[in-house]
């Protein structure tokens, strides 16, 4: 799965249509987005061209992967946590974001953790700087 240097995990909104975040308001209070902060780079397990952004409603870009505007979840607060995934609030399904970009849909497993982290400025199979 996709995570913050830190080792936050990354999550996809099943509501967000065409690129674009379905999530603002209290949504995003909820569900703050990865905001491009520097050069995006692709870090191990991780395709470049699968990196991008999307405009938000206030002109600041978001980070996508494979299309997929990415978020934070506010109640992760440690490394490998993972209490967002399978969520189904504001409007749709939350998941974890997987390597391929796709939504993982599996269940957390019984710890509730994923583990791995990376360090720097990248985007790879464990850490994507916010």
């Amino acid at each position: 799965m996709l995570a913050t240097n830190s080792g936050r995990t990354l999550y996809l909104f099943m509501k967000d249509k065409h690129g674009k975040s379905a999530c603002y308001g209290a949504c995003a209070g909820f569900w703050p987005p990865l905001m491009k902060k520097g050069a995006l780079h692709a870090g191990g397990g991780v395709k470049a061209k699968l990196l991008g952004t999307t405009k938000r409603k206030n002109g600041k870009l978001q980070v996508t992967y494979k299309g997929h505007p990415l978020y934070l979840f506010k109640l992760d607060h440690n490394s490998g946590q993972i209490g967002g995934q399978r969520q189904n609030i504001y409007g749709g399904k939350w998941y974890a974001v997987s390597a391929s970009g796709a939504a993982n849909k599996l269940a957390p497993p019984s710890g509730g953790t994923t583990t791995g982290t990376t360090t720097g400025t990248t985007c790879g199979i464990y850490g994507c700087t916010p």
